[in-house]
């Protein structure tokens, strides 16, 4: 890595200066990160945030740079504009002897940037992220080189990793899971890492012919639409067999698991993990260890306990709040004292999930102490939604909350109440939303209601909210009218399993996710004659909705289609087209 060194000197990068990485494809992230991470600090960003989101991040990491791909747009490099941060341009090129790094930047970071300081031991700051809290700004999670490495080996050691393994990397490289559940991990082990540009599910076998992996670490989301792209891939499976396959950020519902084993004829092995703990806190074993369905496994790593609220642990089968203690733990929120002694007591850190151990040592995961939604993955407050919601015109008051979701874990929905004499449209709202937010931040479903229950003491309670409102989730069925809506009807159907689908229910809320959006473009692609937008089904969930919107755009490109051809025509022959009969 001396040519990285050499490259952040320049523009005087060095121990403690944070860099913020927003990189599309997952072979430049690798390497950039662990760059950036041996010599300053590493702040990975998803490239699919807005103006917005990319200007508040910059500003809360204090970056000293921003790195981006060259020749790549991408809003963020206005947001550093806006914040007077440096922006350095990456260029990554194979080499015979492996990768050709070169850095070029619009600017120098000014100030002392501790260039000559000496490492310390491990306790210097390697990866900085952002974890959703409690309130609608996110906490700053700095992560040693020591918690970094910790929990590398640990995920080396529970998955048996040597030499002869090569990953198949689908996560991106903005999450911890991907950071250390796969690419560290490998490394740690001296095992390798193929990294194919960004997960398509599609393509997924394709590369299983290519990079001949021993296994895949994945969200129960994309495990899904994994699944759903086997058939007529069986023979790729059987010539290039898995060693095992992981699981890890979200619960994995049992069905699936087994799922996954038949066509992978591989085992599963589940894993909880967090941002805080450099991810894997515990894990199921390989065989011939015994794995439980449901049970994220037993510690692997830290040590875990069950805690009650005066902070003792509890017995087998007594639910409490986890807590972990180790290595591989963050030492601290940055700069956040109150979220610190909230969190860390005796030595513990409390993740503030609920669950309990087993007799075998077992943990299973039964529900969030938090408010916070985790969406196949991505972590939300609920409350960063209220207040968009709250901001839009026509609304009086705004939760969100949790829905069960087949594949997702949980689905985020919102309830909202009108002003007096105001009219709300759920889809306009999520239109706003959808403006200002990436996909993953706006609700599936958005409901209008007379009034928002309330507890006890008259606040509103989240939790419970989907069993509540369950009379106004509840959508009667009405069937597809027209051909356009019978079309999209039955591909949702097709996509989802399902044996019918009516014109106004909602295809997230039905158990679609983003992997199965696609899915359901790439069919009417076929019916159509040109791939919708992504974001269309996004916008418009629903049959009858997606359906006006189809026809709308196929209108739309035939008279593109129709300009185009007058132009080709001479003026005369135009014109007699174009008259009146």
């Amino acid at each position: 890595m001396a040519s990285v060194r050499a490259a952040l000197a320049s523009h005087r990068i060095g121990l403690g200066d944070r860099v913020a990485i927003v990189l599309p494809d997952a072979l430049d992230m690798a390497v950039a990160f662990l760059g950036v991470a041996a010599h300053a600090t590493a702040a990975p960003l998803n490239p699919a945030l807005t103006l917005a989101e990319f200007a508040f991040y910059l500003g809360d990491l204090r970056a000293r740079a921003v790195m981006v791909k060259a020749g790549e747009p991408n809003s963020v490099r206005e947001a550093a504009h806006r914040r007077g941060v440096p922006v350095l341009e990456i260029s990554c090129s194979p080499m015979a002897d492996g990768l050709n790094f070169a850095l070029n930047g619009s600017g120098r970071a000014a100030g002392d940037t501790g260039l000559c300081s000496k490492p310390g031991a491990g306790t210097e700051v390697a990866l900085v992220l952002h974890t959703s809290g409690t309130t609608a700004k996110p906490k700053l999670v700095p992560l040693t080189h020591q918690n970094l490495l910790s929990s590398a080996r640990h995920i080396a050691q529970t998955l048996k990793l040597d030499p002869s393994d090569c990953c198949l990397n689908v996560m991106p490289l903005f999450h911890i899971h991907g950071l250390a559940g796969v690419l560290l991990s490998s490394l740690a082990a001296g095992a390798s890492v193929a990294c194919p540009p960004r997960f398509e599910a599609g393509n997924f076998f394709g590369w299983l012919e290519a990079f001949q992996p021993t296994w895949y670490s994945a969200v129960p989301t994309m495990h899904a639409a994994l699944l759903g792209e086997a058939r007529g891939n069986g023979e790729v499976i059987k010539r290039h067999p898995l060693r095992f396959v992981r699981s890890s950020s979200a619960a994995l519902p049992p069905a699936l698991m087994t799922e996954l084993e038949r066509v992978f004829r591989a085992p599963v092995v589940e894993a909880y993990g967090m941002t805080e703990a450099a991810h894997q806190m515990a894990s199921n074993p390989l065989p011939p260890g015994v794995r439980k369905p449901g049970s994220v496994g037993r510690a692997a790593g830290p040590e875990i306990a069950i805690l009650d609220g005066a902070n003792c642990p509890l017995g087998v089968e007594l639910v409490g709040e986890i807590a972990i203690r180790g290595p591989n733990v963050t030492p601290g929120y940055h700069q956040n004292p109150v979220a610190n002694a909230a969190t860390f007591t005796d030595g513990w850190f409390r993740t503030g999930d609920e669950g309990r151990m087993d007799a075998d040592g077992y943990l299973f995961v039964t529900g969030r102490l938090k408010e916070i939604i985790n969406r196949g993955g991505e972590k939300i407050s609920p409350r960063e939604v209220d207040e968009a919601l709250r901001e839009q015109p026509g609304v009086a008051q705004a939760v969100a909350f949790a829905l069960r979701h087949a594949t997702l874990g949980e689905d985020l929905a919102a309830a909202v109440v009108a002003k007096p004499g105001a009219t709300l449209d759920e889809f306009e709202l999520r239109e706003a939303l959808a403006r200002r937010w990436p996909r993953f931040k706006v609700p599936s479903r958005i409901v209008v209601v007379g009034e928002l229950p309330k507890g006890p003491t008259g606040k509103v309670q989240r939790i419970g909210l989907q069993d509540r409102l369950a009379e106004a989730l509840a959508i009667a069925y009405e069937p597809p009218q027209g051909a356009a809506e019978q079309a999209v009807a039955t591909v949702f159907a097709e996509v989802l399993r399902l044996g019918k689908f009516g014109r106004h229910d909602n295809f997230f809320a039905s158990g679609g996710d983003s992997i199965r959006a696609v899915q359901v473009l790439v069919r009417l692609e076929a019916e159509l004659g040109f791939l919708p937008p992504p974001t269309t089904i996004f916008r418009r969930p629903t049959p009858v909705s997606l359906a006006r919107e189809l026809v709308r755009l196929r209108e739309e490109r035939e008279l593109e289609s129709l300009a185009f051809a007058l132009d080709e025509l001479p003026p005369e022959e135009a014109r007699k087209l174009l008259a009146p009969e």
